[in-house]
């Protein structure tokens, strides 16, 4: 992203190219990561520029929470604390609803530097994902 001039076309390429992440994470080895968010109230509140703490369900090691113990009913089962995968990510795009997959969870890029990028990527498709807002 940089100086637009009058009359140029504005693409999604220009927009969530590389250089878009580099610019809104502020490092050089930035990347955008598609993330699907496990609520989709949650995707609606965010437009591109929004700065965001990227939050998993389970263990900061990414391993999707399972209840531990009281599963015979005495106790309501406890699970794993949440984990902070990114703070202050900020958001490049949101895919709009008639965009995704019929049932599918909503998909928003972030801006993240290139260390948190890959862990983010995966932790994602093995749990659920939410975010906070800043």
């Amino acid at each position: 992203m940089g100086g637009v001039r009058a009359g140029e076309a504005l693409t999604d390429v220009r927009l969530l190219g590389p250089v878009a992440a580099v610019v809104a994470a502020g490092v050089p080895d930035a990347a955008g990561v598609p993330v699907r968010l496990a609520d989709a109230g949650v995707a609606a509140l965010l437009t591109p520029g929004t700065r965001v703490d990227l939050v998993a369900a389970g263990a900061a090691d990414g391993v999707v929470s399972e209840p531990v113990g009281g599963t015979d009913g005495a106790d309501p089962p406890a699970y794993a604390e949440p984990a902070v995968l990114a703070p202050g990510a900020v958001v490049l795009a949101v895919l709009p609803a008639p965009e995704r997959t019929a049932g599918a969870a909503p998909v928003v890029v972030v801006a993240l530097p290139g260390e948190l990028a890959a862990r983010v990527a995966t932790v994602s498709l093995r749990e659920e994902v939410t975010v906070t807002l800043r």
